[in-house]
């Protein structure tokens, strides 16, 4: 004599199951939405195309940390990328614990705007924060 342990789906269970299953199935795949990669934190080094240790003491000093800083290539895990994007477009998204009050940039060492105050989530407005973000991208190409 065969028993059947599974208990048997009736209509009402069988639409619960499909619905506990649909809501997994999209709660999953959400869940990476937003999500931010890991950081390299480990194996990378960069080289730079710049000479930042004038005074070749082999230390950077307060004077000395003000110079360009241009990569010439980031090396991860032995391998060496060389290739950069130079972004067609820019949007803060995504605002540090500091706030706005300490995001600051600067454009051949000199201060450009000095507060992301300006910058909205609004990823198709251009606000003076996108766009001093944006100006001083450099292409070596």
């Amino acid at each position: 004599m065969k028993v059947n342990y599974l208990p048997r789906l009736t209509s009402p269970n069988k639409a619960l199951t499909f619905i506990a299953l649909l809501l997994l199935v999209s709660v999953s795949s959400f869940a990476q939405i937003g999500v931010q990669s890991t950081s390299i934190r480990e194996n990378v080094t960069f080289q730079w195309s710049d000479e930042q240790d004038i005074d070749n003491n082999g230390d950077i000093s307060d004077v000395e940390n003000n110079r360009p800083a241009t990569i010439a290539s980031i090396t991860v895990n032995g391998a060496v990328y060389n290739t950069f994007a130079v972004p067609s477009g820019y949007q803060l998204t995504r605002l540090g614990p500091g706030g706005h009050a300490i995001n600051e940039i600067f454009g051949n060492g000199i201060s450009v705007i000095k507060s992301s105050a300006t910058a909205t989530d609004d990823i198709n407005d251009i606000t003076l924060w996108d766009s001093a973000a944006l100006e001083t991208f450099e292409s070596k190409t």
